[in-house]
C-alpha cells in the first residue's frame, strides 16, 4: 500500500448532519426534516430525526456516547458495519409491546440507511421494512436515496 489509501474512515469528533425537504402526498404537507448520526470506535451509530433544524449540541451527551460499547436494541442506537467504503445501518422495530418487553427481535421489521463514506461525508439511502397487513407479507419500502450527509466538527 502506498502513502495514500482508499480507505475512508467515519469521524467521531462530531457529527453527521442532512436535510431532507419535500411534499407528502399522504398528508398534504410540505415536510422539512433533519437527520443526525453520532459514530463511535466501538461499532455504534446514534440516529436523530428532527422536524426543524437542531439549535445545540450537548458535549457532555456526545462523550458519554463515545464510550458506549453497548445499547438497547430497540432504541435510537445500532451496530454499523463498513466494508470497502460502503456503511450500513439497521434499526430493528418492535413487532408489538410484548416483543419490545421480552426483547424479540424480528430480523424482517426494521429501518435501514446505507451508502457510502466518503471524506467529511455520507451519502445514504434509507428504507425500510415491516409487514404489509393488505399483501400479509413484509414489504420494503424505499424513501429516499442518495441524501447526503455533511460532517459537522463539535
Amino acid at each position: 500500500m502506498g502513502l495514500f489509501s482508499s480507505k475512508k474512515k467515519l469521524r467521531t469528533d462530531g457529527y453527521y448532519l442532512a436535510n431532507k425537504t419535500g411534499f407528502s402526498e399522504l398528508i398534504n404537507m410540505r415536510y422539512n426534516l433533519f437527520y443526525i448520526l453520532y459514530f463511535n470506535d466501538n461499532g455504534i451509530v446514534a440516529f436523530l430525526e428532527f422536524e426543524d433544524e437542531p439549535k445545540y449540541y450537548d458535549r457532555e451527551l456526545h462523550f458519554d456516547f463515545l464510550k458506549e460499547t453497548t445499547y438497547d436494541k430497540f432504541s435510537v442506537c445500532s451496530r454499523y458495519e463498513i466494508k470497502n467504503n460502503k456503511i450500513k445501518m439497521k434499526f430493528y422495530v418492535p413487532d408489538s409491546p410484548s416483543a419490545f418487553e421480552n426483547g424479540e427481535v424480528n430480523q424482517k421489521n426494521y429501518r435501514q440507511w446505507e451508502g457510502d463514506v466518503k471524506n467529511n461525508e455520507l451519502t445514504l439511502s434509507f428504507f425500510k421494512s415491516y409487514f404489509n397487513d393488505s399483501l400479509m407479507d413484509y414489504t420494503i419500502d424505499y424513501y429516499f436515496t442518495d441524501l447526503n450527509f455533511q460532517f459537522h466538527k463539535n
